[in-house]
């Protein structure tokens, strides 16, 4: 509680620098547009948007569950955005993961926001017809009320679940299930509404 506390209180100073930093963005974009300096303008919106998609990150987080089932997050390896990036991330992308007690189980869960990426999965899951060929699994679950693609490898004992709804995607990433089964159940105790209801979803 105390760890996840420290935690809350970091992104709530984090919010409010990025908050002023965004109304700094905003105001030199305008001043360099009234100047026909267009590229700066540019430059200056970008960062603003950044900054706005980094706040939305921090909610996207916050509004996802600590536990689920016997897995839970410790929250210091939550990802926001793209560290690193060139160029810099211009969308929602977050991650978490969730671990067993023992920590031979984990699911990745990634929540990002691309039209392109969240229609070709709507795609794949359309078109997707259950099937065991050349060592993978691949069939649709569904995640609550959304309808999802499994893909397994056998011989590897891992996979991913993918899922999308409006621009969103979710990819959820497995490691040390036995079986698509397993990894599927696991998944299945995820609760990412709240964290779409961020988006209007």
């Amino acid at each position: 509680m105390t760890k996840y506390l420290i935690i809350l209180l970091a992104a709530f100073s984090f919010s409010a620098f990025a908050q002023d930093a965004i109304q700094v963005s905003l105001k030199t974009a305008s001043e360099q547009y009234n100047q026909n300096k267009l590229m700066a303008a540019q430059t200056a919106l970008t960062k603003a948007l950044t900054d706005v998609n980094t706040l939305i990150g921090l909610q996207v987080i916050a509004a996802l569950p600590a536990n689920a089932g016997n897995l839970s997050a410790d929250g210091e390896s939550d990802t926001n955005g793209q560290p690193g990036s060139d160029p810099t991330c211009t969308a929602v992308n977050v991650t978490r993961q969730y671990t067993s007690v023992q920590g031979d189980q984990s699911v990745l869960l990634n929540i990002s926001q691309n039209f392109s990426t969240a229609n070709n999965i709507k795609g794949a899951i359309n078109q997707t017809i259950a099937s065991t060929e050349d060592g993978t699994i691949q069939k649709i679950i569904l995640l609550g009320n959304l309808k999802a693609l499994l893909v397994w490898d056998i011989e590897a004992k891992e996979g991913d679940i993918q899922t999308a709804k409006g621009s969103v995607f979710i990819i959820f990433n497995s490691t040390g299930f036995s079986d698509p089964d397993a990894f599927a159940e696991a998944a299945a105790k995820i609760d990412f509404t709240k964290a779409l209801a961020v988006f209007g979803l």
